[in-house]
């Protein structure tokens, strides 16, 4: 059945799009990311966003201390971070294509449009990962050598240069998030009492990561990374979704991922010159280091 431009919920559209493609939001939860929402974006505005990092213990009195508005080691602070890209896919429609159009079709060309900006915003903000910011590598090697053990060594060094224990979250490569699923230690029954990983392709929590993330828009960068593994602090990233003023005939809405927080602008309009259909996902965006610290890198080889 043809679609009615007319009767088109994009708000419905919209956030069945992000719901599709949750799984590739699962990066954005691996760094210090806020969402904002303006009337006016323009490029080289900044965003101020909440940053913490491991404090210092508290301070132990041998009597009572009423003092409780001096900061005596908690590490926070706001990292300003510059929106310097328009993240923007369009998709154009002629009258006839419209017609043909089925709503299965329409939600799909929604879907493609979301993902189109969040492969993009993730290969930018994975595209920071080199060694002049982070150092050294936790591994280097090819997939077919990686496992669980290897797994184990990251999440030492990560523990060791940032003193966290919880929280932590692995972004792998799709082959070295297979060779974890491969390893006997991880799919089989007897290691966490379900044959679900060796199932669903799917791992559950395991040596010591909160989130363990299949990720096949790593970038292929000259430092050939592969994955990495992070408390969270690694990198600082801002969006920002524009919500400008529009006329009656252009369609527009927002949509966020609940357990991420990103966010997409949507909009559709026809055009009255051409006649023609244009749909539009898009939203501004920008990143850059964190902590340092708390975040390793995996590699294939040694550029």
């Amino acid at each position: 059945m043809a679609s009615s431009f007319a009767n088109m919920d994009i708000k419905i559209n919209a956030d069945t799009a992000l719901d599709t493609i949750k799984d590739q939001l699962i990066p954005y939860s691996a760094m210090a990311f806020e969402v904002k929402t303006a009337e006016g974006v323009v490029s080289g505005d900044t965003v101020q966003v909440p940053f913490i990092t491991k404090g210092a213990d508290a301070t132990a009195y041998h009597k009572i201390n009423n003092n409780y508005e001096t900061d005596n080691g908690e590490a926070h602070s706001f990292k300003p971070i510059t929106i310097n890209k328009h993240y923007l896919k369009t998709a154009e429609l002629t009258p006839a294509q419209w017609l043909r159009l089925s709503d299965d079709s329409l939600q799909k060309i929604w879907t493609e449009l979301a993902r189109g900006n969040a492969s993009a915003m993730s290969k930018d903000m994975m595209a920071l990962i080199l060694a002049a910011t982070y150092g050294a590598p936790c591994f280097t090697g090819v997939a077919s050598t990686f496992d669980a053990d290897d797994l184990v060594d990251c999440r030492r060094a990560l523990v060791d240069a940032t003193g966290q224990e919880t929280g932590l979250i692995a972004v792998l490569g799709g082959t070295y998030y297979d060779g974890i699923l491969k390893d006997a230690q991880v799919n089989g029954v007897g290691a966490f009492g379900t044959d679900g990983p060796a199932r669903n392709a799917l791992l559950p929590n395991t040596r010591g990561f909160d989130s363990i993330i299949s990720s096949n828009i790593i970038p292929g960068n000259a430092e050939n990374l592969v994955g990495f593994v992070t408390t969270g602090q690694g990198i600082v990233g801002a969006q920002v979704v524009e919500t400008p003023a529009l006329p009656d005939d252009v369609m527009f809405t927002t949509s966020t991922d609940p357990y991420t927080g990103f966010t997409l602008g949507f909009r559709a309009h026809q055009s009255r010159v051409t006649g023609n259909y244009f749909m539009s996902a898009e939203c501004w965006g920008g990143f850059a280091a964190g902590n340092t610290a708390s975040l390793k890198r995996l590699i294939s080889v040694a550029p």
